[in-house]
């Protein structure tokens, strides 16, 4: 009768709202010592929901993490943070991040179909970013409203038929060619282009077009 009578204190105390110096209610009251829970997994975490395994658990040693439906979400140590690698870092509604091997990171939009721009510091005019166009990469100040500088000791041509322009429509720079660029290349007045074939430089005279170049010197 004792035993049956604890039993049935304990049980009194523990799903009531009050409690003393042994029982902690379940609605209110304070927890001045350490909870200690099971170091569970993650397909039954020490600490859990009712539904589904989502809930915490002792990962290793060193490390704690978050299971979501049973599986090891997300892993926190003194030193790091490690998602699976499979796994995407979402902001909600808007950029994620991936990597889809050792070395490579992918930035992509909500919708994963593209991307606009990786900011530098900051999303005004005293901050540069590079921003996608299509297939190409520009530097752009971080706000989109011009271009920025882009300082190197050496520009490497890419094997196409520009060297260096400035990027706009009917571009302004310096072009190659194997051949005579006339009728070929389209540039602004005053671009530079090397024949390659015939070791001489062209100048453009005509602002528009691909006509109006003039040899000026053989190399």
């Amino acid at each position: 009768m004792r035993i049956v009578r604890a039993a049935l204190a304990a049980v009194n105390y523990v799903t009531s709202a009050i409690a003393d110096a042994t029982y902690l209610a379940l609605a209110g009251g304070t927890l001045s010592g350490t909870l200690t829970v099971p170091d569970g997994t993650a397909a039954a975490p020490g600490v859990r929901t009712t539904s589904e395994a989502h809930g915490l658990f002792r990962s290793s040693a060193t490390a704690i993490a978050l299971a979501a439906a049973g599986t090891e979400a997300v892993k926190f140590s003194s030193s790091s943070t490690t998602i699976p690698s499979a796994a995407l870092y979402t902001w909600l509604g808007r950029s994620k991040i991936s990597s889809s091997s050792d070395g490579t990171v992918t930035l992509q939009n909500a919708a994963a179909t593209g991307f606009t721009a990786l900011l530098l510091g900051g999303a005004t005019n005293a901050y540069p970013a590079l921003k996608r166009n299509g297939t190409e990469l520009h530097a752009r100040l971080a706000d989109d409203s011009a271009y920025t500088t882009v300082c190197a000791t050496r520009f490497q041509y890419d094997g196409g038929g520009t060297l260096v322009t400035d990027g706009g429509a009917t571009p302004c720079g310096i072009f190659r060619n194997a051949g005579s660029p006339e009728g070929v290349i389209t540039a602004a007045g005053g671009s530079l282009c090397l024949d390659t074939t015939n070791s001489t430089a062209w100048l453009k005279a005509n602002p528009t077009g691909n006509t109006g170049w003039v040899e000026i010197a053989t190399l």
